[in-house]
């Protein structure tokens, strides 16, 4: 767990006044049935939420994230399986996703067509803090960014437990640089 959120244990939220009169809301991540990666609600930032859940390592766990929304989601993706049926998320993404960042080292060009005719914006990065500056510029308030990988980590990281972690990281960097202005 990271040492910034050990601050916010005991309070349900803190709200911080930013530089230039934005608003970012971080809460704790120590709430009642809380599972670290499983729908791990990370940060409110300007108006969007941060969702990290790493362990959905298939699509069945994408699909289970994505259906339980109640916001517009920007999908952060992994490099899924080339070989996957992506026709399971066809409704969700076209109920729930307004734009998918794929992440990975490889273009993931068949996740891209498969879901082009529901998602106007699709974007590609290389590595994580790629991923989270797009999806972040991308998302309006209002709007939830999911990491929700669909896939294992593939040599890019020990476990979903780190992949996770490096997500809620690199959230956490974009607070800490509104906090600086």
């Amino acid at each position: 767990m990271s040492t910034f959120f050990d601050r916010y244990e005991n309070n349900d939220s803190q709200v911080n006044q930013t530089p230039g009169g934005t608003r970012a809301q971080v809460q704790s991540s120590y709430q009642h049935k809380y599972v670290e990666h499983r729908m791990e609600f990370v940060a409110r930032i300007r108006g969007v939420d941060y969702i990290n859940h790493s362990i959905a390592t298939n699509l069945e766990g994408v699909w289970d994230s994505l259906a339980k929304s109640d916001k517009p989601v920007v999908w952060i993706a992994g490099n899924i399986d080339h070989q996957a049926d992506y026709n399971m998320l066809n409704e969700v993404i076209s109920d729930h996703v307004k734009a998918i960042v794929a992440m990975g080292p490889h273009k993931n060009f068949r996740l891209m067509q498969a879901f082009s005719k529901y998602v106007k914006t699709m974007v590609d990065a290389t590595n994580m803090d790629e991923a989270v500056m797009y999806a972040c510029s991308i998302a309006e308030p209002g709007y939830k960014i999911l990491f929700s990988p669909g896939c294992g980590s593939y040599g890019e990281y020990e476990s979903f437990k780190e992949r996770g972690r490096d997500f809620k990281t690199r959230v956490i960097d974009i607070y800490k640089g509104l906090l600086r202005g």
